[in-house]
């Protein structure tokens, strides 16, 4: 990529000016075309007050950094910015200068600006990701950034090296997200590129299923299985995989189970036992499968499909006390995996047999990860029948909520603090709910209460804090605040929350600068706390570093899809205050396309005015 951005700047330099009459400018020209790089630099300098200096400052910028003196070459590619902020040569400049200074984070927001300007360069987007990714360890910005190259492949044609190494990237990411299938998919898409990446995808599976991601791992190795040749298929990894993959299958209750396990019979170098077992219980055969059950349970008592099995098989022979204790102990291994319908299903399985409240709410919040609602609310409740738990009193009224059902939520949480009126708890989720729905001064007062009974709770102030803040009680809120840092006090979004609380009011600036930085410290990359300090800066009135932070803390909240009209509300005042009328104005209509705001629409009208 280097090698690229030198011939940009080797083929602007060429057709720059070719018609100017400027003495000094056609002598430099020529001076450098002789690499007598200080001489020519000697010339451009005497130039001033050129209608186009922007372009002379460019030059003198090139020049330093052909004579590799990279803070002379920054400084004047700052200065052909300041005259001409779309001058994409200058930030090319700016960026190899900063680059070579290793300036990393000032390079990948200069790199940032150009993406901006040029957002269908693949070179500038697989570089920028690359920086985040391999540098600053910013691997939102990073996935920003590879996510935009790979809706950018659909419309343009980009090096299968770089689109295999995206893939790659994008998979590690992925993985550290939690996002376990994006992750498998983009494997798979890096094996079209190079088969050898089979290999990432079995490392891929082995580590899902080691953090109980059955569903996913199970995908990862039927990828790994069907990227096999033939002769591949014949050798006991393959034998083993099928296995898995069948085992899987049966916990699912998917008929393909049998052709799965009975492959797995191939490999004669395993006792297949549990292939056997499950083809038994599928076959109904208790006298087969029973046995072999029993044997796998004597080494690993937490065995989930032999367990599972051994429920089936005995729920089929009408022995329901057996059944029950296999179910019950099913129940409790599935409902730590990401197979969330076998889970409910095994779990009300369980607690039907039992009569039991526990497994009647593992039920529900498997059917809640699945996102059916409706069946997790019949689960608790019928949790809170078998034996009334407020917890999970209270948790019926959140799953109400889920589906915008306020009468009944409300009905359960007036009945809750009637049952428990000293149970903070139940405030505490009323006044969540309340402040969710915009009802600012009914949260106020659940949370109140809340305090009342529980006032060394920091998570309670905190919710405390923002309620006053949407009520405009800012002392107040700064006192909850206050509060909660004295029972949580590294707490890095209280930190932020207070500083910014400061910054805001313009007050106690110097501590709040070491609590932004104190979070900043801990979340780097988090785009609201470097809009706190970059308000900082701004109310110290050091206008550069405000624009430099609240510029990054736009870049990262954008990223992660939280953008914030705030930032660009900030943005558009600092760039007012650096002289940048234009660009705070379209800074301040950024801000206006989230929503209408009249303090905001007197700015731009203001500037347009003046």
């Amino acid at each position: 990529m280097k090698k690229f951005l030198a011939a940009v700047i080797s083929a602007s330099s060429i057709c720059l000016f070719a018609e100017s009459a400027d003495v000094n400018y056609s002598k430099a020209q020529m001076l450098r075309s002789e690499n007598k790089f200080s001489e020519a630099v000697e010339l451009l300098l005497k130039i001033n007050n050129h209608p186009e200096q922007y372009r002379i400052y460019h030059q003198i910028a090139e020049i330093y950094l052909q004579l590799k003196d990279f803070a002379k070459a920054e400084e004047y590619a700052k200065k052909s910015i300041e005259l001409k902020d779309d001058f994409s040569e200058a930030y090319i400049v700016l960026y190899n200068s900063q680059n070579s200074l290793q300036k990393t984070e000032d390079s990948a927001d200069t790199l940032f600006a150009l993406t901006q300007m040029n957002p269908k360069n693949p070179e500038f987007l697989y570089i920028l990701g690359s920086i985040h990714y391999n540098q600053l360890n910013n691997i939102v910005m990073a996935k920003y950034c590879f996510d935009l190259l790979m809706n950018l492949s659909y419309e343009q044609s980009i090096p299968a090296q770089y689109m295999e190494r995206i893939h790659i990237v994008l998979s590690e990411i992925n993985y550290e997200l939690g996002n376990y299938n994006d992750a498998i998919e983009n494997i798979k898409s890096a094996m079209e590129y190079n088969a050898q990446n089979s290999e990432r995808m079995l490392k891929m599976a082995g580590f899902l299923a080691g953090l109980n991601q059955l569903k996913s791992s199970a995908k990862a190795y039927e990828a790994v299985l069907n990227s096999m040749t033939p002769e591949q298929k014949k050798e006991p990894l393959a034998y083993k995989i099928s296995a898995f993959i069948g085992t899987i299958h049966y916990i699912n209750g998917d008929a393909r189970a049998s052709s799965y396990l009975k492959y797995s019979l191939g490999d004669k170098t395993s006792s297949n036992k549990l292939a056997r077992a499950l083809l038994y219980a599928i076959a109904g055969n208790e006298k087969g499968a029973m046995p072999l059950i029993n044997e796998l349970l004597t080494t690993e008592d937490a065995h989930l499909p032999a367990v599972l099995a051994g429920a089936k098989v005995s729920e089929a022979a009408g022995d329901k006390e057996s059944a029950a204790a296999f179910y019950s102990r099913a129940g409790e291994i599935i409902n730590q995996t990401d197979l969330y319908i076998p889970s409910a299903k095994i779990n009300r399985k369980a607690a039907e047999f039992n009569n039991s409240a526990a497994h009647y709410r593992y039920a529900a919040s498997s059917f809640e990860k699945a996102k059916l609602t409706a069946n997790a609310i019949l689960m608790i409740e019928k949790s809170n029948t078998a034996e009334f738990n407020i917890e999970n009193y209270l948790y019926t009224g959140y799953l109400y909520s889920v589906i915008k059902n306020r009468t009944k939520f409300e009905s359960i949480i007036n009945s809750a603090k009637k049952l428990e009126p000293k149970n903070p708890r139940v405030y505490y989720i009323s006044a969540l709910s309340n402040f969710d729905v915009k009802n600012y001064q009914a949260s106020l007062s659940d949370i109140s209460k809340a305090i009342e009974l529980s006032p060394e709770d920091p998570y309670i102030r905190f919710h405390a804090a923002i309620t006053y803040e949407k009520l405009s009680k800012t002392a107040d809120a700064a006192r909850e605040m206050e509060e909660a840092l004295k029972y949580d006090k590294e707490n890095p979004g209280y930190l932020n929350f207070l500083g910014y609380i400061y910054v805001d009011s313009n007050i106690n600036l110097d501590k709040a600068e070491s609590m932004i930085q104190s979070a900043i410290s801990k979340e780097p990359n988090n785009g609201a706390f470097l809009d706190s300090l970059g308000w900082l800066h701004y109310r110290k009135k050091n206008y550069s570093e405000a624009y430099k932070y609240l510029y990054r803390g736009m870049q990262n909240l954008t990223a992660a899809k939280t953008e914030d009209p705030v930032v660009y509300d900030h943005l558009g005042d600092t760039s007012l205050k650096l002289g940048k009328k234009q660009k705070a104005i379209e800074y301040w209509k950024k801000a206006l396309s989230f929503k209408a705001d009249p303090k905001i629409e007197e700015k731009v009208k203001n500037a347009v005015k003046n």
